[in-house]
């Protein structure tokens, strides 16, 4: 999808929700009308086939070979703004409104998981709704925050269906340092949950990283940027772009692409590109989100995350030109 002068994004830490602009791939036809870069669609040909109809996404490192995709390391001149760890569970739905739902469990989960998190430090709490609100109208969203301080992260999210981790972009120092901060506050929930094993029923697991590029790695404008960086091309007849008397540098293409993906297994990764504000300067915004919908037991949490990172960074290692690996200045973890 595109438009001429799409909306911008604002860019803000805590539950971003980038614009719901929609491209489904499910077989080889399709990734030839894509407006994936060439060497992305290079690779999804030449892959194989989980399933008669269902893309592989392994192309494991095949445009950067030259660069190290080693968890060790980082870059200095980073876009990464935020990392989310989401959990959204079954609702109780109720009639109005519709395809909404309320939470039996929150408060009991709520009253029990406070002081597990406050032992392990994050000892500050704040209230994200008003309490008048009626909890239907709040189902999948966080309406609590526990941190160690106000300003300082990792910060968890609890609300009626959902539980997200998440840790800001200059915070993040890779998943190796992340992942235990996950695990201890997935654990903690997972044991204030009443019967876990009875009734945690999950509906989704999503990991999603969110960037954001800016003058430091050479944004100019967007069509620019899009298309010389990330290798975005319009999806537009060529007969129609000439007859309205525009090159393709001056086309903006906003982007979601959605491919299922082998491993980690029953799950799909989004890459969503559009324009946006960084702290209103204008910039290019990419997420990549790794998610599951399918069931999933407790103790299957953790190893998808896992998984789930390992997608996510490779699909960004392969989606980014090596010109903007460079402005990133990737180097070893000491």
């Amino acid at each position: 999808m595109q438009t001429a002068k799409p909306r911008l994004n604002k860019v803000n830490q805590g539950h971003p929700r980038p614009p719901q602009l929609y491209f489904h791939c499910t077989d080889r036809s399709a990734i030839k009308t894509s407006n994936l870069p060439d060497r992305i669609k290079v690779a999804l040909h030449n892959v194989s086939f989980a399933h008669p109809f269902l893309i592989s996404l392994r192309y494991q490192r095949t445009f950067n070979a030259g660069w190290a995709t080693s968890m060790g390391i980082i870059y200095k001149n980073p876009s990464l703004v935020e990392v989310i760890c989401e959990l959204h569970w079954e609702l109780t739905p109720v009639a109005i409104p519709p395809n909404m739902g309320v939470d039996p469990f929150l408060d009991v989960i709520r009253a029990d998981l406070t002081p597990r998190l406050n032992a392990a430090g994050f000892v500050n709490s704040q209230e994200l709704a008003h309490p008048q609100v009626p909890r239907q109208f709040l189902a999948w969203q966080p309406i609590v925050r526990f941190a160690p301080a106000p300003d300082t992260w990792p910060k968890i999210q609890l609300g009626p269906g959902i539980f997200t981790v998440n840790m800001a972009g200059p915070n993040y120092t890779g998943w190796p340092d992340f992942q235990p901060a996950v695990d201890s506050a997935v654990g903690a929930l997972i044991e204030s949950f009443p019967t876990p094993e009875k009734f945690l029923r999950l509906k989704s697991l999503q990991l999603k990283y969110l960037n954001a590029f800016t003058n430091k790695h050479d944004y100019q404008t967007y069509a620019q940027f899009a298309s010389t960086y990330l290798g975005l091309k319009s999806v537009l007849p060529s007969a129609f772009i000439e007859r309205i008397g525009v090159t393709a540098a001056e086309i903006s293409t906003n982007s979601q692409t959605k491919l299922p993906i082998s491993t980690p297994s029953d799950s799909y990764i989004t890459v969503q590109v559009s324009e946006g504000l960084v702290n209103q300067t204008p910039g290019c915004v990419l997420q990549l989100a790794v998610e599951k919908t399918s069931k999933t037991e407790p103790k299957q949490i953790m190893p998808w995350f896992r998984e789930a990172n390992i997608a996510a960074r490779e699909a960004f290692q392969s989606l980014a030109t090596p010109r903007l690996i460079e402005l990133m200045r990737p180097e070893e973890k000491r």
